[in-house]
């Protein structure tokens, strides 16, 4: 697999796309959007969003409320948000800086939300790629099925990210130099910042 950074937040929590973006290549079959739980509980700036002004249109919050899960979920689900420009291809969000107990059920109540309003997201990976060894905290799933990290699933603890949001390896193999995946990165120092 070929992974492709497609669209940059300028290390903030989260974004919505401008016109033109993502710049998607033909060649990819799949899209990987990721948000930062940290962005929720904080208020909706420029210190926290890149594009403003596009993320009240998508969730119709107004710049210094406060960022919900919901809103979260909203920009998830969004054919102007992370689903802009995926057409015929398959999406798998990812939630990154799960660092805790609470960050983690913000980020399931925002991947339940998602799942909710967008039928083609049929899972949304929560992780923590500062994390060592596994990054990958759970994977939420459509019908409520859930993989937890530390559960009788959880028997690789080397899962990434990308065998999370793959379906642990149920993709076809691609032909040589075509790309599978695009993946977005945003992050603050201290998190990395590729999937």
């Amino acid at each position: 697999a070929t992974y492709v950074k497609a669209d940059g937040a300028r290390m903030r929590y989260l974004k919505a796309p401008a016109d033109g973006e993502p710049a998607l290549p033909a060649c990819c079959t799949h899209v990987v959007p990721i948000v930062s739980a940290l962005a929720i509980g904080e208020p909706l700036t420029a210190a926290v969003a890149h594009r403003v002004e596009r993320i009240e249109l998508v969730t119709g919050l107004r710049e210094n409320e406060r960022i919900t899960a919901r809103h979260l979920g909203q920009l998830l689900a969004s054919a102007d948000g992370s689903m802009k420009a995926t057409e015929g291809r398959r999406v798998v969000p990812v939630i990154n800086m799960v660092d805790d107990d609470f960050r983690e059920a913000q980020a399931r109540e925002a991947a339940e939300v998602a799942l909710a309003l967008c039928s083609r997201i049929d899972r949304v990976v929560l992780a923590c790629l500062a994390r060592t060894g596994n990054p990958v905290v759970a994977v939420v799933q459509r019908g409520g099925e859930r993989w937890s990290a530390g559960s009788e699933l959880d028997r690789d603890s080397g899962r990434s990210v990308a065998d999370a949001a793959d379906d642990r390896g149920a993709l076809e193999p691609a032909a040589p130099k075509r790309c599978q995946y695009v993946v977005g990165a945003i992050g603050r120092a201290g998190h990395e910042q590729a999937a």
